[in-house]
């Protein structure tokens, strides 16, 4: 029986929270986000989630550079995520949870992620950490302050290259050529159930979009699975800024702009 603590990392983000990604595509050239590494927080991002025009929650996003101790340059992304959910009997609460994911600024090949769960009377955490084949995972988790007992499984697949996880997904994509009619295919496995799932994409031609009430110019990119069609709407910028995305289930995820600060003596 899946726990309840399980269900609610999969609702959160149903495309991403314990999904995978390996890349199958023959003769890609790896060239990373266009934004170039430090050893320091990079970028953050805020996005709101909203279904039929309702808010349903936002997802706080942070890129850093760090070192591994390897001496090799890493990407650590860490997201905060609040979502409306559903779970017991009915009972609507907030649901809360924070992933953190490293992995490999050329290729996004997965290092290690954590994920903390929080909702009504459960909290937990799961991590994960690549293995030549796989990926281990390790789960603890609570209910009213009593611990469960722990949990370990793992996952092996028959893949050559990196293993992506799902959550950076948006980096994959923001690292894509923003040419019109520029296709790509990947192979997608979800931890959490089996199977392989393949998506296809295309870069659309160049769209005028209205975003944080003002008219700008944007790539849609299609991503095609069986279930349908996630769309991202990416700025021709220096860093290729992910303005929008909208899933599969209808959920829209919006980019706000930062927010002002107020001016000295104000």
């Amino acid at each position: 029986m899946v726990s309840k603590l399980k269900l609610i990392g999969l609702m959160a983000l149903r495309h991403g929270p314990l999904s995978l990604i390996t890349l199958a595509v023959a003769g890609v050239v790896w060239a990373g986000i266009p934004i170039e590494w430090s050893p320091e927080v990079m970028e953050v991002n805020r996005y709101i989630i909203q279904k039929e025009g309702a808010v349903q929650g936002e997802i706080h996003q942070q890129l850093a550079g760090i070192t591994g101790q390897d001496g090799k340059q890493r990407l650590k992304a860490v997201y905060e995520l609040a979502r409306n959910a559903v779970v017991g009997l009915g009972q609507e609460v907030v649901g809360r949870m924070s992933m953190e994911v490293v992995f490999d600024p050329e290729t996004f090949d997965l290092y290690a992620r954590t994920d903390n769960f929080s909702a009504g009377d459960e909290t937990g955490q799961v991590k994960y950490t690549r293995t030549p084949s796989g990926v281990q995972v390790h789960s603890d988790s609570e209910a009213q302050g009593i611990p469960r007992e722990s949990e370990d499984w793992s996952f092996s697949y028959d893949v050559s290259g990196p293993l992506i996880d799902q959550t950076i997904l948006v980096y994959y994509i923001r690292s894509l050529p923003l040419e019109a009619g520029h296709t790509f295919s990947i192979s997608t496995v979800n931890p959490g159930r089996e199977g392989v799932e393949h998506l296809k994409g295309q870069v659309r031609d160049l769209r005028t979009i209205v975003w944080n009430g003002i008219q700008v110019e944007a790539y849609p990119i299609d991503t095609a699975t069986a279930e349908g069609v996630t769309t991202y709407f990416v700025l021709p910028d220096a860093h290729h800024t992910l303005v929008r995305y909208a899933s599969v289930n209808g959920d829209v995820y919006e980019l706000r702009l930062p927010e002002e600060k107020p001016a000295a003596g104000q």
